[in-house]
């Protein structure tokens, strides 16, 4: 089981069908600026942290043999190295672990990206292809 809460690190609790009571987290991954969401792929053993106000997305390959203090295998980003992001205010991220994307919200970009081989994204851009589907109001006449 994995817990997220604004502010403070990724606490990971292993056998959790048989925890009771106060509990100590068996892994602390800190080192996050505003961790805000989380995503597992169970069948590639990855684990995707989004961090808010860093504007990225941490991935950690071999997710279940974690044991705290490693760092992120890769990030996923949308810094240009500029300094210029394309994501405003990512709050929130889906992953299609069968078909290998991974979706980002950004309703401060009023956007939902959608990256294709999410499994092996690195980079400012994240992905290979990335694409982004821009949400808007509807316009009557």
């Amino acid at each position: 089981m994995w817990r997220i809460q604004v502010g403070i690190p990724v606490l990971i609790y292993n056998q959790v069908d048989t925890l009771n009571g106060a509990v100590t987290a068996n892994v602390t991954l800190a080192g996050f600026s505003e961790p805000t969401d989380i995503a597992l792929d169970p069948v590639r053993d990855i684990l995707y942290v989004l961090d808010q106000s860093a504007k990225n997305v941490l991935v950690f390959d071999n997710a279940s043999t974690l044991t705290g203090g490693e760092s992120a295998t890769r990030i996923i980003s949308s810094d240009d190295g500029l300094g210029n992001n394309a994501w405003v205010k990512p709050t929130a991220i889906f992953l299609d672990a069968e078909n290998d994307l991974l979706y980002l919200a950004d309703p401060g970009a009023n956007s939902v990206s959608i990256f294709t081989n999410a499994s092996k994204a690195e980079g400012q851009t994240g992905l290979q292809s990335p694409s982004a589907l821009t949400l808007g109001s509807a316009v009557t006449p």
